[in-house]
């Protein structure tokens, strides 16, 4: 399967789920997964 990255701009309004969402994966992002949390991290900033 095939991946591709959809870029859109985050109102400033949505910073705050924004910093949610990258606190909430941070703890995960140091444990092993399937999924590439610190990719997904790099993503959101």
């Amino acid at each position: 399967m095939d991946r591709r990255v959809i870029r859109v701009d985050i109102p400033p309004a949505h910073a705050g789920i924004t910093a949610a969402l990258r606190r909430a994966f941070e703890a995960a992002a140091a444990e092993p997964s399937d999924r590439d949390f610190a990719e997904l991290l790099r993503k959101l900033n």
